[in-house]
């Protein structure tokens, strides 16, 4: 099952994996049972970002989405991804990504009352982009550039408003 992210793997993973991980899980959880799944995973990770749809998500609610899965059936989860919802900026061909098309995904953004600051990468984030890996986002430079582009062209159109601009140091 495809789940929409922007991931490229071409070699399929070890499968060995599976077995190893689950066994120092099941070790874990068994001394630690308080914790949800999501808890342990985001714990295990420690991630530079916090993930609190993951750290605080019930594990019946997940227990319902694993099940989804398993059937190819749509989740029954309370809430749908992202890459479920908006168009697959991170996926799709250049030639794909129109001003129309990103207009949607800003009308999206605008009915679920989002508040974060759009930018190129915070729209490849949305769907599941790995930004935090330096190899991919490098071989993105066109598509944020078109990103960009258009969303400078909806701001001219009245549909966004500029309200951060910083600098980067040069390396």
């Amino acid at each position: 099952m495809n789940l929409g992210n922007c991931g490229n793997h071409k070699q399929m993973r070890d499968t060995n994996r599976i077995k190893i991980l689950i066994n120092e899980l099941g070790k874990f959880w068994e001394t630690n049972p308080d914790f949800r799944l999501g808890q342990i995973i985001t714990v295990a990770t420690r991630p530079i970002k916090p993930h609190p749809s993951t750290f605080y998500i019930e594990d019946d609610e997940l227990l319902k989405g694993l099940v989804a899965l398993n059937s190819n059936q749509p989740s029954q989860t309370s809430q749908k991804a992202y890459w479920e919802i908006y168009p697959n900026v991170c996926r799709i061909e250049l030639n794909e990504i129109t001003d129309d098309l990103i207009e949607q995904y800003i009308s999206l953004l605008s009915k679920e009352k989002f508040e974060g600051i759009i930018t190129p990468i915070k729209l490849m984030d949305l769907n599941g982009a790995p930004i935090d890996d330096k190899n991919w986002m490098a071989k993105q430079s066109n598509r944020i550039t078109k990103l960009r582009s258009i969303l400078l062209f909806l701001k001219n159109m009245g549909r966004l408003v500029e309200v951060e601009i910083g600098y980067q140091i040069k390396k």
